[in-house]
C-alpha cells in the first residue's frame, strides 16, 4: 500500500506511471512561446505514458485555454481536446493523447 502522496511516480525505462491525489489551483502564464489560462481541480488521477502515448484515468474539472508554438488545448469541466504537436481528447479528466513530433 502506498502512503498518501500528492504525486507518486515510477520510472522504468520508457514507461511512466503517475498517481496524483486531490489538487486545485490556477495556472496563468504568458511568454514568447506559449500562453495558458486554466483553473484546475482534480479529485485524483492515474496516468500511464509509454513513448509518444499517454492515457489518464481521472476525475477533474479543469477549465481553460492553452496555446503554444505547437499545440492548442481547450477544456471545460475536464472535457476537451488538444490539437497540434499533441493530439488528444478528455472527458471529465479521463482521456488519452499522442505526441506526433
Amino acid at each position: 500500500m502506498l502512503p498518501f502522496l500528492s504525486e507518486y511516480n515510477i520510472y522504468p525505462k520508457d514507461v511512466r506511471l503517475t498517481a496524483k491525489g486531490p489538487s486545485a489551483g490556477i495556472e496563468v502564464y504568458e511568454g514568447p512561446d506559449k500562453a495558458v489560462a486554466f483553473v484546475r481541480a482534480e479529485l485524483g488521477s492515474t496516468s500511464l505514458a509509454a513513448g509518444p502515448m499517454k492515457a489518464t484515468a481521472a476525475l477533474s474539472a479543469d477549465t481553460g485555454l492553452g496555446v503554444s508554438a505547437g499545440s492548442v488545448e481547450a477544456k471545460v469541466l475536464g472535457t476537451g481536446f488538444t490539437v497540434g504537436r499533441k493530439v488528444g481528447v478528455s472527458l471529465f479528466g479521463t482521456g488519452f493523447e499522442f505526441k506526433l513530433w
